[in-house]
This record gives structure tokens, C-alpha cells and sequence, in this order.
């Protein structure tokens, strides 16, 4: 069987493994009750999001063939 990849371009695979990371250290980070923590959540919360849309939308686009 053959191993599947998350993505077929490395931009798309970099880009979506970072963003994942980022969110889930966001969302961890944002738990905790030490100081900063709140601000550390409002910058990379986001942050991973625009990493993981700039991930699909290299994905998308080198599969519609553009």
C-alpha cells in the first residue's frame, strides 16, 4: 500500500504542517493562566489560519491546473 502525502507541493505541505502546529500551540498556550498567554492566542490563533489558507490555496491551484 502506498503511503499517502498530505500534500503534493512542498509550499502546501510546509505551509499546512505549520499552520496545524501553530494552532494547536495557539489553543494549548491559550489554556494556560500564565500572563501573556492571552496575547501569545490572539497572535498565533490567527496567524495559523492565514498559514494553513496560503497552504490549501497552493494545493487548489496546483490542482486546477493554473
Amino acid at each position: 500500500m502506498q503511503a499517502r502525502e498530505m500534500a503534493a507541493t512542498s509550499v502546501g505541505r510546509n505551509a499546512l504542517t505549520a499552520g496545524l502546529l501553530c494552532h494547536a500551540a495557539a489553543i494549548l498556550v491559550g489554556m494556560m493562566t500564565a500572563s501573556g498567554a492571552d496575547v501569545f492566542f490572539k497572535i498565533v490563533y490567527p496567524f495559523s489560519w492565514v498559514l494553513m489558507t496560503l497552504g490549501a490555496y497552493a494545493e487548489l491551484r496546483l490542482r486546477s491546473g493554473r
